[in-house]
């Protein structure tokens, strides 16, 4: 878990930035470059919302919102990780 907490204005600015490139790359046809770009995303939304998600923290109002973005976030980790081995961006 990454300990620099990242701010919400930020965090939204990299995923635009993020959307954009995926955009225009697979608009090009190169899927295999949008693939990473979109592991990236799925990485940096989980490190993003990992820092929401502390036993350790008191419980706020968002605690459910917050745990539902991780999950979700998790998620798209999950598939952007199945693509980027399709396509030898990982491997084992």
């Amino acid at each position: 878990m990454n300990s620099t907490i990242k701010y919400h204005d930020d965090f939204m600015q990299e995923v635009i930035g993020k959307i954009n490139e995926i955009t225009k790359l697979k608009a090009q046809g190169k899927f295999k470059e949008a693939a990473k770009v979109s592991y990236d995303l799925a990485k940096a939304k989980v490190d993003y919302y990992e820092q929401f998600v502390n036993d350790d923290e008191p419980t706020s109002n968002y605690k459910k919102i917050h745990e539902d973005d991780y999950i979700s976030a998790l998620k798209h980790l999950s598939v952007a990780i199945d693509e980027a081995y399709e396509y030898g961006i990982l491997k084992d």
